[in-house]
């Protein structure tokens, strides 16, 4: 009865989160909307207004250029007038705004709905129509040379309008090109809907999805609280024992993907792990490096695998190279460390805090970079480089050295060792260098040992015992 009830009130608390969750997304919506639309509708007048002064000035250009540039060949019936009374006709623009002509004393002259025939405009009521009480707040200076202004005014029919006014020059009168607010508004609406009613769906969908997971998620605790008077100790075991085997058929598929660029990364995966762990031993056997633990060592290996697994997002062209290669090549390849730690950062974010991944992570993002602050990807020096990355580096250019390659035959073992021992102190870590030195002359019989188990690349590594823990391979 006490689990039935416990059940009964995570569901009414699932409820009453979707109930919550509901109402903020219905009224964070209808907020959004409207400040959508009030910024959408600013933005689309700043920009009609900066519309409307480019139309003035373009008209008044036009008109200028016909040689209207004086009171006289302005004046109303006079042939500059027709001119002009046939330019405003041919403006066309958006959402009802029209151009028209006033004068000194803010009268209409020249209008789309006149005509360039006077006898035909007898007894227009626009003939002369003052304008001037929708011009006091047209103000606003635009253009370099000051004479253009825009503003907006309010008309009793049609409500607010966006003006701009250009003078003229010499005649005294001005261009006034205006345009109804309404469309615009009508604009930006048709704008917002769309957008407004797709969020709305998609956030539907995704309230629908939080309510089938919670379903999901409640259904999983029902069954978790029905087994937790029984076995529960074996079933603790068996879900580690499962996690661990899926974190490690994760990172051994990951390491496989790396293997399919390159013939040769296989076997140079496990060797690497191999020559890891053999230094880290070393490490912890002489002390000092109190991290260094038997389950860090463990960590260390595994993650010794996945160190190039950002080369799978590098371009053929570069890696694949057998020549030396010039700066946007080299770019290119110095690409990987961050493109392994994005997808492990990306992995480690649904494991839990997973030391493993952790390790994954630093080794594969940190172990180009040098002791002296010369590497890659972030010129990081000394310390401040973690240890993983540290010894996986010496492993990584040790294998490079006395490994076949494309572009080079493998490097005899003295003589990879002396180069690795001329970097200690600027490329690697005096003190990993001793441990390598310590051990490496057991590293050509590792290699020996893991060319003869090649037919199984990776598996010994990836074994994880009864209790979750990785053991170490043949």
């Amino acid at each position: 009865m006490q689990v039935i009830r416990t059940i009964q009130k995570k569901r009414g608390l699932i409820l009453g989160l979707l109930a919550v969750e509901l109402f903020v997304f219905v009224v964070g919506g209808l907020i959004g909307l409207r400040i959508v639309r009030e910024q959408m509708a600013s933005m689309i007048g700043e920009r009609v207004k900066a519309d409307n002064a480019r139309y003035a000035e373009n008209l008044a250009g036009v008109i200028e250029s016909m040689g209207v540039t004086t009171p006289e060949h302005a004046a109303y019936g006079s042939p500059g007038w027709q001119q002009m009374q046939q330019a405003v006709e041919q403006i066309e623009l958006p959402a009802g705004g029209f151009a028209c002509v006033i004068d000194q004393r803010d009268g209409v002259v020249c209008h789309p709905d006149l005509d360039a025939d006077v006898e035909k405009n007898k007894g227009s009521s626009l003939l002369y129509a003052d304008l001037g009480p929708h011009l006091k707040n047209i103000n606003e200076v635009a253009g370099g040379d000051g004479r253009t202004t825009v503003g907006q005014s309010y008309f009793l029919a049609d409500g607010v309008h966006y003006i701009a006014t250009r003078e003229i020059a010499g005649t005294g009168h001005r261009i006034l090109v205006h345009q109804p607010a309404a469309g615009l508004v009508s604009v930006s609406d048709a704008l917002t809907t769309p957008l407004m009613l797709t969020l709305g769906i998609v956030g539907g969908a995704v309230m629908l999805l939080t309510a089938g997971g919670s379903y999901l998620v409640t259904r999983r605790y029902e069954h978790a609280l029905e087994g937790v008077n029984t076995g529960l100790e074996n079933e603790v075991q068996k879900r580690t024992r499962q996690h661990t085997e899926a974190r490690n058929a994760l990172i051994f598929g990951l390491a496989k993907l790396a293997d399919s660029r390159d013939p040769d990364t296989g076997t140079h995966l496990e060797r690497l792990c191999v020559f890891s762990q053999t230094i880290a031993e070393e490490l912890m056997r002489r002390g000092g490096h109190p991290e260094v633990t038997d389950a860090w060592i463990r960590d260390l290996r595994l993650a010794a695998a996945l160190h190039d697994i950002g080369k799978v997002g590098v371009a053929d062209s570069a890696l694949r190279k057998p020549g030396r290669l010039n700066d946007e090549e080299r770019a290119e390849i110095e690409r990987h460390p961050q493109i392994a730690a994005d997808t492990l950062l990306a992995i480690y974010q649904q494991m839990d805090d997973d030391p493993l991944i952790a390790a994954c992570v630093q080794v594969a993002l940190y172990h180009h970079e040098k002791w002296d602050g010369g590497g890659y990807p972030f010129k990081l020096a000394g310390e401040g480089i973690p240890l993983a990355a540290r010894i996986v580096a010496v492993s990584d250019v040790y294998d490079a050295l006395t490994s076949k390659r494309i572009y080079k035959p493998a490097m005899p073992h003295d003589k990879a060792c002396a180069i690795i021992n001329e970097d200690a102190g600027t490329h690697f870590d005096p003190a990993v260098i001793e441990a390598f030195n310590a051990v490496a002359g057991r590293f050509p019989a590792l290699r020996d040992e893991v060319e003869n188990d090649r037919h199984m690349p990776l598996s010994g590594i990836f074994e994880a015992d009864n209790n979750g823990a990785v053991t170490q391979g043949r």
